[in-house]
């Protein structure tokens, strides 16, 4: 909406804060309404010269989270130069008055690479947490496992649990995660109420990482394989592959000679 539609009404201040990765708007309600208050924000985009709309929604209160908004747009309509926030102002559902954000450059609070590449983009090395979850409505859907490395200490936490794992067991985690892609996450129409369902989210972070890329990029596995392998770490059972060839040999040997004993 070109903003000439809005000359015979009154102007209110609006904040728009983005510090520490807030894209967050705040106003007073204008003193013009004295009745019931309601709100419609509109995202405008700027390309070529001019600004064009491109989303609206409502808002109950003098408060409005739009990250959401912005990182749907940009998904959706491509990234603009740049975009800005309008808030329109109802006196018992009669247009009265607006509100015109500052500008702000949406790459800022949304990712515009769709995937990052391990071992190009992120140095396999570099990575220092691996995470799984999953929700849902039972309680046998619900689970979690995370891997941390700290110097030279690995550890696996599992619900409420925790135990130490082998460099060998944290190496052949990342073997498995190099099998993924690192995704931008998929951010849904804002407006869409979403019931409650199954959900199931990797997640990888790695040294120097910005909150940017850990609040909007995913791990997507190909199978069960990365899950599977967090499930057996909890369960605590031999893992050939982690014990080493020496351990492997002399466990083989061991087996032979009970073996020939038995007999």
């Amino acid at each position: 909406m070109n903003t000439d539609a809005y000359e015979q009404l009154q102007q209110f201040s609006l904040e728009l804060s983005t510090d520490y990765g807030h894209l967050s708007l705040r106003w007073e309600k204008p003193d013009v309404i004295t009745g019931n208050d309601s709100y419609k924000v509109i995202l405008q985009g700027y390309q070529d010269g001019k600004w064009n709309d491109l989303h609206e929604t409502y808002a109950m209160t003098t408060y409005y989270d739009g990250r959401d908004l912005n990182a749907y747009c940009a998904q959706e309509n491509g990234f603009k130069e740049k975009c800005r926030f309008i808030v329109e102002g109802y006196d018992n559902d009669i247009l009265v008055c607006y509100g015109i954000s500052d500008e702000y450059d949406p790459r800022d609070f949304f990712p515009e690479v769709e995937e990052l590449v391990i071992g190009k983009d992120i140095n396999a090395d570099d990575i220092n947490y691996v995470s799984y979850t999953q929700s849902g409505t039972t309680a046998d859907s619900i689970m979690s496992y995370t891997v941390t490395k700290d110097e030279d200490e690995y550890l696996l936490y599992y619900g409420d649990k925790e135990k130490k794992i082998t460099k060998a067991q944290w190496d052949n985690v990342i073997e498995l995660v190099k099998q993924g892609t690192v995704v931008r996450d998929y951010i849904m129409d804002p407006e869409l109420v979403v019931l409650d369902g199954e959900t199931r989210r990797y997640r990888i972070e790695w040294e120097d990482i910005t909150d940017l890329e850990s609040n909007y990029y995913s791990l997507r596995m190909k199978d069960k394989s990365l899950l599977e392998y967090f499930q057996k770490l909890e369960k605590g059972g031999i893992d050939i592959a982690t014990i080493g060839i020496g351990a492997a040999a002399i466990i083989g040997a061991a087996s032979i000679a009970l073996l020939k004993k038995k007999k």
